[in-house]
């Protein structure tokens, strides 16, 4: 963990988990992910599911937005189910 960079995007997300989680969700992050989620969190209560991609607070507002819309279909219902295997 040397990236001064990938350490503030790491206590973020670690940031994120936990609060979640003290909320009673379960949560957790995609380690060293390429994906479009860093963070997942499931919240049983209210039956619900959100990523997370989390950025720096210096992101821009247009480049929000250009992520926002790049994963947009994400915000959409889905069929969702659980396996042991």
């Amino acid at each position: 963990m040397g990236n001064p960079r990938y350490r503030k995007g790491y206590r973020k997300e670690n940031q994120l988990v936990n609060s979640n989680k003290s909320n009673g969700c379960i949560a957790f992050r995609s380690a060293g992910s390429h994906s479009p989620v860093d963070v997942c969190v499931i919240n049983l209560k209210l039956k619900s599911i959100r990523f997370y991609q989390c950025k720096s607070e210096d992101i821009s507002v247009k480049e929000k937005q250009r992520l926002e819309q790049s994963l947009k279909q994400l915000n959409d219902f889905f069929t969702v189910s659980f396996q042991v295997v």
